[in-house]
């Protein structure tokens, strides 16, 4: 079974969870809108909206680090991988077609 890249996984979950959240504050949002048009208080948010941008805040955070995190990771990885690339190369040599001549 073939495994893709921790970084693309990290990619559509991000992608996941920010289309989720903008559907669930977009809502809310336009419903704050019509609130505020009739409410007298200008500054207020709903708590239900306030509680969503807190929670999209949190969750746009956790994203950062963990992409960080996995970024971070594969750059520890990189000379282990290149070391035993390194060893594969030489033990197998050139591979795939040789280089045509110069005319």
């Amino acid at each position: 079974m073939e495994q893709g890249h921790p970084a693309d996984s990290l990619k559509t979950s991000r992608q996941s969870v920010t289309q989720h959240t903008t559907v669930n504050v977009t809502a809310p949002m336009e419903q704050a809108e019509r609130a505020d048009a009739t409410d007298s208080d200008l500054q207020a948010l709903p708590e239900e909206l306030a509680r969503r941008e807190t929670l999209k805040a949190k969750l746009d955070e956790a994203c950062a680090r963990l992409e960080a995190d996995a970024k971070a990771q594969a750059e520890a990885a990189r000379p282990a991988y290149e070391k035993k690339k390194a060893t594969y190369d030489a033990k197998t040599g050139r591979r795939g077609r040789a280089p045509k001549a110069a005319s």
